[in-house]
């Protein structure tokens, strides 16, 4: 039998959960008023006390156990979760991955596994919107000498990464396009030192970069002929005889750039399951604070904030989604667990994905990241604004909470070109114009009979089952209309970039609808393992998530037939009794999710 805190914790056992909590809540707190390298450097040294010396079970060892610890890590400090995702995920994941195992390859693994160097993960360049696909890096090789010369192009090639500066010594895993025989071959990752313990390393560039969204050590990276050994090139397979010549497994150069990214699948699980920790924080700090705030107004004199029906909307809304992104972690983790040295999908539906190529690793994994970065930058923004100035003050860290959220709109993807993309995708399935991807873009929801297929026009709105089934029906519709307008443009002979350009917005809603249904559909899944008191709290939250979400979307309900005008006040009524349901079962629910009380003013 599960309950509410097993809901929140997973696969993790619980003794494996409660050390991490206990591991992160030990660690010196970030200074918030110190300068940017100073925090970076805490950052750092906060890395390596939690790892005691080595991480413990990684994201291939053990992923459940390395997911409760990023989630810890979240909670503590957005800027650790980032830097150890990056450091243990991207950067040692890559080289486990796709490196050779030999004996440069276990050196380096050896300095990353026990923090002698701190990963850094570099991809994106400064003036390469969606350039993953076709980097400006070239890392040339000289069969000669058996390197390759790493070369940034330009400055405006530079390379923008987080854990990139010069607070600690760093590693990176250089993405570059590999260039041999006079060719280019494909893009793969290096790696290259780039910081010593006397700053950066000769032919690197580093300029600091600043965001105000999530304090870390930021950087522009450039490389100036740097030459690093064949051996450290991570070239998942392929390879460079004597005379230069070039052979690759991959059969193409997007089944390489899957390959070459595949280690994504581990970022958006992860990022997944970090932003459902810190919505889960500021949800229950700012309900915390809500029930002994008292309102001093003589409409409502001695009543606490969260009694006001415009509170509890926000609030309870808030606390909703993050057991739905709770949820939504758990599934994603269970389609995408990391294993070492499996295969990526071999590519997305529609063809390439030219717009959003990480989408191509794994449809499903990258818009569970994508909606979970929109939906808790949401929550937690209602969080912060529901118990007014103290949702600023930065012992509560709403506001950092919150710019992690949007910090991770672009990390792993830009959100935007992955709803897209994911649209895009869906309505070429429909159309039967390109073969289902081995990784389907969004996985079919379980047959439930519970579901109807369509909402009933009498539908008692708050019943889980029935507000669900209006968020698919409009998935659905959606997409229909979608694939119609496709169709109609392509027998008009429209190209396919005016095409895509006209459909853009469409393809968009499509895709985020998607993601909503997934979202929604793993809190659906959650309430069916549930029973008795458990099972009574948590569906009355359940609804109220979906309704929330029909509420954004009502005059769209009503033009398209799924709500009548008289039901759409059935919708707010709906919210409104969902509410009161929920206002004497909040402290089961606050007890479950186990996030420590928040400190300072109005503290409980």
């Amino acid at each position: 039998m599960t309950d509410l805190s097993a809901l929140i914790r997973g696969a993790c056992p619980q003794t494996a959960y409660d050390e991490a909590r206990l591991r992160y809540a030990a660690l010196p707190a970030a200074d918030r008023t110190a300068d940017l390298p100073t925090r970076s450097t805490r950052v750092y040294e906060n890395l390596r006390r939690a790892g005691h010396g080595s991480p413990g079970p990684g994201p291939f060892e053990d992923p459940a156990v390395f997911s409760a610890r990023l989630q810890w890590a979240a909670i503590t400090d957005p800027s650790l979760f980032m830097a150890t995702l990056i450091h243990h995920g991207m950067a040692l994941g890559t080289l486990l991955e796709l490196g050779d195992g030999g004996g440069y390859a276990a050196r380096r693994t050896e300095q990353l596994a026990t923090g002698d160097r701190i990963g850094v993960y570099a991809v994106t360049e400064a003036a390469g919107a969606s350039g993953h696909a076709s980097l400006a890096t070239e890392a040339r090789f000289d069969p000669a000498t058996r390197e390759f010369e790493i070369h940034t192009p330009s400055a405006s090639a530079g390379k923008i990464m987080s854990n990139s500066g010069t607070a600690a010594p760093k590693l990176g895993v250089v993405y570059a396009d590999l260039v041999a025989g006079g060719r280019p071959r494909g893009v793969f990752p290096f790696l290259v030192d780039l910081v010593g313990p006397e700053g950066a390393l000769p032919g690197v560039g580093i300029t600091p970069l600043h965001t105000p969204l999530l304090p870390l050590d930021y950087a522009l990276v450039t490389f100036s002929s740097v030459r690093v050994p064949q051996a450290a090139w991570l070239c998942d397979g392929a390879t460079l005889d004597a005379a230069g010549r070039f052979t690759d497994v991959a059969a193409s150069p997007a089944e390489r750039l899957t390959r070459s990214y595949r280690v994504l699948r581990i970022s958006w699980t992860f990022f997944t399951a970090g932003l459902a920790a810190v919505t889960r924080a500021a949800a229950a700090t700012a309900v915390e604070v809500a029930l002994v705030r008292t309102v001093r107004a003589r409409s409502a004199a001695g009543q606490p904030l969260l009694d006001l029906p415009s509170r509890q909307r926000a609030l309870f809304g808030a606390l909703a989604t993050a057991y739905a992104l709770t949820g939504l972690a758990h599934r994603v983790a269970e389609r995408g667990a990391p294993d070492r040295g499996g295969e990526a999908g071999a590519g997305p539906a529609g063809g390439e994905r030219d717009l959003a190529p990480w989408s191509a690793v794994n449809g499903s994994l990258s818009l569970a990241k994508a909606v979970a970065a929109d939906r808790a930058a949401r929550a937690i923004a209602e969080c912060r604004l529901g118990i007014g100035v103290l949702g600023t003050l930065s012992s509560n860290r709403i506001v950092e909470y919150e710019g992690f959220a949007h910090a991770c709109h672009a990390a792993g993807g830009d959100n935007t070109l992955i709803f897209f993309d994911t649209g895009r995708g869906l309505a070429e399935e429909a159309l039967g114009h390109s073969p289902v991807p081995a990784e389907p873009t969004v996985p079919a929801l379980p047959a439930d009979p519970t579901v109807p297929a369509e909402p009933a026009p009498s539908a008692d709105l708050t019943e889980p089952a029935a507000a669900f089934a209006l968020l698919r029906a409009r998935a659905a519709v959606l997409l229909e209309g979608l694939r119609s307008e496709v169709s109609r443009s392509r027998s008009l002979g429209s190209d396919e970039t005016a095409l895509w350009d006209a459909h853009f917005a469409g393809a968009r809603a499509v895709g985020e609808a998607h993601g909503v249904v997934d979202m929604a559909g793993a809190m659906l899944g959650d309430l069916g393992r549930l029973h008795g008191t458990d099972r009574a709290v948590h569906a009355p939250l359940t609804a109220l998530l979906c309704l929330l979400e029909v509420e954004r979307h009502l005059d769209w309900y009503v033009t398209h037939g799924l709500l009548t005008v008289d039901r759409r006040s059935a919708v707010d009524q709906g919210i409104r009794g969902l509410c009161a349901r929920l206002r004497p079962s909040v402290r089961t629910l606050l007890d479950a999710l186990g996030v420590p009380p928040p400190t300072g003013p109005a503290r409980p």
